[in-house]
């Protein structure tokens, strides 16, 4: 008898879905390796748990464009992990070395149990509800503050450069 699963998954900042950031200045290009290394640092995560979905890199004309997406996976416990996926768009001139580009940090968790029968399912929705509510709770806090910090963290690694790009929800 196989298994079924009982999934839960939350957007960390919800009502919004992403955080974003811009940089215009000075070789954008730089930015990549300080924002991996700020990422593993902040998200808590080895470079084992760490992912390049996308890496397109264009060198058309005058100038490079990249477009790449990480994600970082890692659990918090026997039943909850969670995700980060960051996505990196990047234009920079080849003569000028100056460009910009747009980070959108994702974070999301999920929990998930395994079931065999109607039953087990019906006792880890109880369970979920009645006994697990409250640290699934401190878990989106908790990765709320990691994501602040890793965009402050950011800030302040690119300067005058950079800004938050605030969207309405």
């Amino acid at each position: 008898m196989s298994l079924k699963k009982l999934k839960f998954v939350d957007e960390v900042l919800a009502p919004s879905w992403a955080i974003k950031i811009k940089y215009e200045g000075p070789t954008p290009s730089a930015a990549i390796d300080i924002i991996k290394e700020i990422a593993k640092r902040r998200f808590r995560v080895s470079s084992k748990f760490w992912f390049e979905d996308k890496f397109l890199f264009v060198d058309i004309g005058d100038t490079y464009t990249l477009d790449a997406t990480w994600s970082a996976k890692n659990k918090l416990d026997r039943y909850t992990k969670y995700n980060f996926k960051l996505q990196f768009e990047m234009n920079e001139g080849k003569k000028t070395k100056s460009g910009s580009f747009m980070l959108a940090i994702k974070p999301s968790i999920e929990t998930s149990f395994s079931y065999g029968n109607f039953l087990q399912r019906l006792f880890y929705r109880i369970f979920m509800k009645m006994f697990y509510y409250e640290q699934r709770r401190k878990y989106i806090e908790d990765l709320k503050q990691w994501v602040q910090d890793f965009k402050t963290d950011l800030l302040d690694a690119f300067g005058t450069n950079a800004h938050e790009i605030l969207e309405g929800v």
